[in-house]
């Protein structure tokens, strides 16, 4: 699954990785979509393993410098 809805050209990140965004509220939910959806517009395309980083780091479940390696680490 990915980010973008094939059928709308929009991104739809609780569509294709529902599991991310189960426990979050609404207000968190549209953050981290925005945040996202920022870097989309500008060509960027996000996986699975993005928006989990985003959504961990959003959360506090890690801090900067474990966002920052990560997000290194894949480029």
């Amino acid at each position: 699954m990915s980010a973008e809805s094939t059928e709308t050209g929009r991104l739809a990140l609780d569509e294709g990785w529902p599991s991310l965004f189960d426990d979050l509220p609404a207000a968190d939910r549209y953050l981290i979509t925005q945040t996202v959806a920022a870097g989309w517009h500008e060509g960027w395309t996000p996986d699975r393993e993005d928006v989990r980083c985003l959504v961990e780091f959003h959360c506090g479940e890690i801090d900067f410098d474990e966002y920052r390696n990560r997000v290194l680490a894949k480029h």
